[in-house]
């Protein structure tokens, strides 16, 4: 994967990273359990501290498989919070 295209989605994932961290439990819950078009695992929509810790966990040096998998975990997060979700079209 080449590193923009690493950077960008890192960057994304530092963004949903601090939406979770600054934004009160009960509602990052109830906006992840209540849109059906979020694709999350239960334990993620139930638990975002801990989703919050997974998606910290990502580097630059990680797995690009898993690199990808916590992009879209935290696109969906930004999506269920109608913020930007999306790489710039240049870079995907």
């Amino acid at each position: 994967m080449n590193t923009p295209v690493r950077e960008a989605r890192l960057a994304l994932i530092a963004r949903a990273v601090a939406y979770l961290d600054s934004t009160p439990h009960g509602e990052v819950v109830h906006l992840l359990v209540s849109d059906p078009i979020i694709r999350l695992s239960n334990e993620w929509r139930t638990n975002p501290a801990a989703l919050a810790d997974h998606l910290r966990a990502f580097d630059m040096d990680a797995n690009p498989t898993a690199l990808y998998g916590a992009y879209k975990r935290a696109q969906n997060v930004l999506l269920a919070a109608g913020l930007p979700h999306m790489l710039d079209d240049d870079l995907t």
